[in-house]
């Protein structure tokens, strides 16, 4: 389908559709959206989600973000594995038996 399906799907809900960045920063919402929050493009694109939120709200907002950041759980993994090799602390059990 691609983007422009995909563009004509969110224009065409009853939804607020956004997309953010992966800095959290708003770059798209569909006129749904908008109009639900009464509100212009130009005044919320490419400003933080977080504005958007006071309090607990904002928080929960700013963790979400931080969250989507981080390297999936495999790639965290590899890198520690890495890091623990190149330190000499790898837990190979082969490499332990072949020290005892």
């Amino acid at each position: 389908m691609g983007c422009i399906g995909n563009r004509r799907i969110a224009e065409h809900t009853g939804d607020c559709v956004k997309i953010l960045d992966l800095e959290g920063r708003l770059v798209f919402m569909n006129r749904e959206g908008l109009r639900i929050l009464e509100v212009e493009a130009a005044h919320v694109l490419n400003r933080p989600i977080v504005d958007f939120f006071n309090g607990e709200m904002r928080v929960a907002a700013a963790a979400e973000v931080a969250e989507v950041r981080r390297p999936p759980a495999d790639e965290r993994d590899e890198k520690r594995t890495r890091k623990q090799r190149k330190c000499g602390m790898a837990s190979d059990h082969r490499s332990s038996a072949r020290r005892a």
